[in-house]
């Protein structure tokens, strides 16, 4: 029994990510699937490195936008930077990940005990007789202690639209991301980031956009 309450304590400590999402394509274009593209957030980078290099990993020729924009001055600049790379589509990402809270549920308490063994001479001792007659007596001492564990539980959401454009400037795709999260392990920046990586590959490869 005292397994089964630690193991669902534990999955409800390290939590879990739900991910809801959705997606469209531009039913008056024929949208190829994706063999070059260069990936723009809003003041996410590590969202944005993150999408790039799961593309890469698929074998698509993915850039950075921040990368790629660090060479223009403004927009008509960029998407003629594009045409010189042969990149055909355009990612445009915006996001806003919440800020982790966390919850103090309760208190957990273990008491520990430590036993320490003593020696003393007596003659009353009937079990060991010493060579000079005395008998020697073994008692074992323990002690126990309490330690008292504060239990606390985190929450996260995240949220994120991402809008995929061809080289003409036409928007093909879009999608939305919701992610809700709870406990210590789901809840961090940076699983967060990953989670709506998750979200938004998921939907490219229902569109068939992706393998």
């Amino acid at each position: 029994m005292k397994r089964i309450i630690a193991y669902a304590l534990l999955t409800f400590l390290l939590g879990c990510q739900t991910i809801k999402t959705s997606s469209t394509a531009n039913p008056e274009v024929n949208i190829t699937p994706i063999d070059t593209i260069v990936v723009l957030t809003n003041n996410n980078i590590p969202l944005e490195l993150d999408i790039v290099n799961i593309l890469n990993r698929q074998e698509i020729l993915a850039y950075s936008g921040k990368e790629l924009s660090t060479f223009t001055n403004s927009w008509d600049e960029f998407k003629n930077l594009m045409v010189k790379q042969n990149i055909n589509y355009l990612l445009l990402v915006n996001s806003n990940v919440g800020g982790e809270h966390t919850t103090m549920l309760g208190t957990t308490s273990h008491t520990n005990t430590t036993g320490t063994v003593s020696n003393s001479t007596q003659s009353s001792n009937p079990y060991f007789v010493s060579s000079n007659g005395m008998q020697s007596t073994w008692n074992l001492n323990s002690n126990s202690y309490t330690t008292t564990t504060p239990i606390y539980n985190s929450t996260n959401y995240a949220t994120s639209e991402a809008t995929l454009i061809n080289s003409d400037g036409i928007k093909m795709w879009h999608a939305t991301i919701n992610i809700d999260s709870q406990g210590t392990f789901y809840t961090k920046h940076s699983k967060m980031i990953k989670g709506l990586t998750k979200g938004i590959i998921k939907e490219l490869k229902k569109n068939n956009l992706i393998k």
